[in-house]
């Protein structure tokens, strides 16, 4: 009798500005859903569960995860450019260099 299995990976993944891992989600195209601590991510290729509180994603591969913590840190990057008045430049996917009055 065949067996259904669900192998799922739990990330650390620390969380300070709630609001910019939703702008990094909707980036994604992941619909955002928070009830306290714990944030749903959702779309068509599957569900990303973040526990605020003990630091942890749990996903069905690392990869998303990966996808999203690169998302975030761009939100960040963006985020502190704008208070700084720098403006950033995208040398790659995950490099980027900030020249002095922009935004």
């Amino acid at each position: 009798m065949p067996c259904y299995q669900v192998q799922t990976v739990s990330v650390a993944f620390e969380v300070e500005h709630v609001d910019l891992l939703e702008k990094a989600a909707v980036e994604l195209g992941y619909r955002f859903t928070r009830l306290g601590n714990n944030v749903t991510l959702s779309d068509m290729r599957g569900v990303i569960k973040i526990d605020l509180a003990a630091g942890k994603a749990i996903a069905k591969d690392q990869r998303t995860v990966n996808d999203l913590k690169r998302s975030y840190s761009k939100q960040a990057v963006l985020l502190a450019c704008q208070a700084m008045n720098w403006k950033p430049m995208w040398k790659t996917e995950t490099q980027a260099v900030a020249a002095k009055g922009g935004w």
